[in-house]
């Protein structure tokens, strides 16, 4: 779940072990519930393998799990997603959180 990356622990996340098509906030909240407290680091990788599909409702709850147990927006990234529709649409969420953070400061 962890590795080192230089001088910084990445918490990787493995989203296909939840499932193919990932959908509603209640799965974002239970997936994040599921990791030990201590398990975010400064950094959070979510790792798409095995993921073909996940709602809106979906990612916007993961994101905003992971900002309220203190990761920096900047700190989260995506790997292994095939499909381009798919993510340009975790890219623009992450965004449009991004956007509002700098809009509420």
């Amino acid at each position: 779940m962890d590795r080192n990356e230089g001088t910084h622990i990445v918490t990787e996340i493995h989203l296909g072990k939840s499932g193919k098509f990932l959908t509603g906030r209640s799965k974002a909240v239970e997936i994040i519930k599921s990791l030990p407290l201590d398990s975010f680091s400064k950094k959070v990788e979510f790792d798409f393998s095995g993921v073909e599909s996940f709602t809106q409702s979906f990612i916007s709850e993961l994101i905003n799990q992971l900002r309220t147990n203190g990761v920096s927006l900047e700190n989260i990234s995506f790997k292994s997603i095939s499909n381009q529709e798919i993510r340009s649409r975790a890219d623009r969420e992450l965004d449009r959180f991004n956007r509002f953070n700098r809009l509420t400061g």
